[in-house]
């Protein structure tokens, strides 16, 4: 299986969650890594040093993520912010097909 692999830059405390919410539109995202710093010896892991790599399927679907998301700003909880506008978009055309007289 060939992937295509994007570098992303982002704020530290961005979760694999975030970045897959905002690549999935794009295509198949085949897996996130974010590179952690060294951990406190503690057993606590490291902050994220604040870039990713995100692996997509296809390369026409790397060149689109790469197109649409260039200069994005990208900041921690954006899967959370993007889930909720799916769900008020959806339940804005319910409401539309309930006007309509829809299934």
């Amino acid at each position: 299986m060939l992937a295509d692999s994007l570098y992303a830059t982002s704020h530290s405390t961005i979760t694999e969650q975030d970045l897959r919410a905002i690549f999935l539109p794009y295509g198949p995202v085949h897996s996130i890594h974010i590179p952690k710093g060294e951990g406190d010896g503690e057993g606590r892991k490291g902050k994220a040093k604040g870039f990713a790599f995100v692996w997509m399927l296809s390369k026409k679907d790397a060149e689109n993520a790469l197109e649409e998301c260039n200069g994005m700003a990208v900041m921690a909880g954006m899967a959370e912010v993007m889930a909720m506008d799916k769900q008020k978009k959806k339940k804005g055309a319910e409401g539309r097909e309930e006007e309509e007289g829809g299934c």
